[in-house]
């Protein structure tokens, strides 16, 4: 069988820091139709004064990159954890129960394919808002095809 077409695949690497508004819901990075997020990071660049967790999803899941994990230590990476060993950072859309029934047990998985326009990447912080709000840097990871 002959090569028909040859398309491209463009990488996605996208750095974006952000500053929480207490509890509002900021809408981190749009993402293009045909695109596959692999992984999501979270730096705490600057620590919350108070105990507040973030999470990191999209319009269809809020947690689903990131599940509710704390932001009052700075310098912390957030997402590199699949929950193997202690409470999951990463959402669904990263790892899923591998069925054994207990939250840790926990397996890679690929990332989202997003076929759709106007979805995007959204980030919250849960609790209460400290004197210092906390600023995040997030990674994004992924590949975009040419269709």
């Amino acid at each position: 069988m002959a090569v028909k077409k040859r398309s491209m695949a463009y990488p996605i690497a996208e750095l974006i820091e952000v500053e929480s508004e207490g509890t509002t819901i900021i809408d981190v990075m749009k993402i293009q139709p045909y695109s596959v997020i692999e992984k999501v990071l979270v730096r705490v660049k600057t620590a919350s004064t108070n105990a507040v967790n973030v999470e990191v999803g999209d319009d269809d899941d809020p947690n689903g990159f990131i599940e509710a994990t704390a932001v009052n230590v700075a310098d912390v990476v957030i997402g590199d954890q699949l929950g193997l060993i202690s409470a999951p950072e990463v959402g669904d859309y990263l790892a899923k129960d591998d069925g054994a029934g207990t939250p840790t047990d926990r397996i890679p998985h690929g990332g989202k394919l997003y076929t759709a326009s106007n979805k995007e990447i959204k980030l919250v912080l849960s609790g209460a808002a400290g004197a210092v709000e906390a600023v995040l840097e997030v990674l994004v990871l992924g590949h975009r095809f040419a269709v």
